[in-house]
This record gives structure tokens, C-alpha cells and sequence, in this order.
């Protein structure tokens, strides 16, 4: 009984498949581009402003700092920590406004269930608009309150 064979598989070589021999090599290239820019990625800090961020405070740590505060740098400090708050509360006093407006046009084409819905959500996003504006006022005046112990203390 003899054994069945089977047909050879033609090897490709680089000179009977130029074609696949060249996107071989573009692939390889283009796959070592991408290792070696990782790599690079991998090197670089995660923000390269030039200027090290610092973390934002905590409430716990900003109420320490407020019990403890004694020189320019310390008011300074509480003070850029209720500028960012203002910051953070006129951009959400912002975002409030503009909910307002989506809710109110939204409630002029519809009716029903929907249309007090709707009123509903346009109370609740100028409410909330304006005490984070109010809340926004109140955060840079404590900032410049601090600002101003801050020179005080100088």
C-alpha cells in the first residue's frame, strides 16, 4: 500500500512576489514606527505645560489650611482654591442657562405630560443657575478677601 502524497506548496520567494515582499516591509517599518513612538509616549510626563500642576484641595485640607493659615502664601493659596471654585461654579451657572433655553424651546413643541415635564426642568435650571451664579459671586469675594490677607500679612 503506498502512502498518498500531497502537492507541494510553492514557497513565495521575495522574487516571485516583489509585491507582498514590499507591503512586508512597510508593514514591519510602520509597525516599528509605531513600538518606538509608544516608547517615546512612555518618556514624556503626562503634561508637558512646562509648569508642574498642583492637585486640587479637599474640603477636609482646605478647612485645615483655613484654621492654620499664617503667611502670604498660605492665604494665597485658600484664595486660588475659591477662584477655581468660582471657575468651576459660573461654568455650571453656564451650562444651566443653556439648559434652560433647550427645555424651554423643547416645551414650546410639545404637549401634555411632557409640557409639564419640561416646565418643570426649566424651573429646576434657572434655579440652579442662579445660586451657582450667586454662589460663583460668593467664591471670588472670599478670594480676594484672602488675597487681601494676604497682603495684610506681608
Amino acid at each position: 500500500m503506498s502512502v498518498p502524497t500531497f502537492p507541494q506548496i510553492e514557497r513565495r520567494t521575495p522574487e516571485r512576489s516583489c509585491k507582498r515582499g514590499i507591503g512586508l516591509a512597510i508593514l514591519r517599518k510602520y509597525c516599528f514606527l509605531a513600538i518606538v513612538g509608544v516608547a517615546l509616549l512612555t518618556l514624556v510626563p503626562p503634561y508637558s505645560t512646562g509648569a508642574e500642576r498642583k492637585p486640587a484641595l479637599k474640603k477636609k485640607e482646605l478647612m485645615t489650611m483655613v484654621a492654620n493659615a499664617k503667611t502670604p502664601a498660605d492665604h494665597r493659596a485658600i484664595a486660588a482654591y475659591y477662584e477655581r471654585e468660582a471657575h468651576h461654579l459660573a461654568e455650571s451657572s453656564r451650562g444651566h442657562v443653556e439648559g434652560t433655553a433647550i427645555y424651554k424651546e423643547k416645551s414650546a413643541t410639545t404637549g401634555g405630560r411632557q409640557l409639564v415635564i419640561y416646565q418643570e426642568m426649566v424651573k429646576h435650571c434657572e434655579r440652579l443657575a442662579r445660586l451657582q451664579a450667586e454662589q460663583s459671586k460668593e467664591a471670588g469675594a472670599l478670594a480676594k478677601l484672602h488675597e487681601d490677607m494676604a497682603k495684610a500679612v506681608e
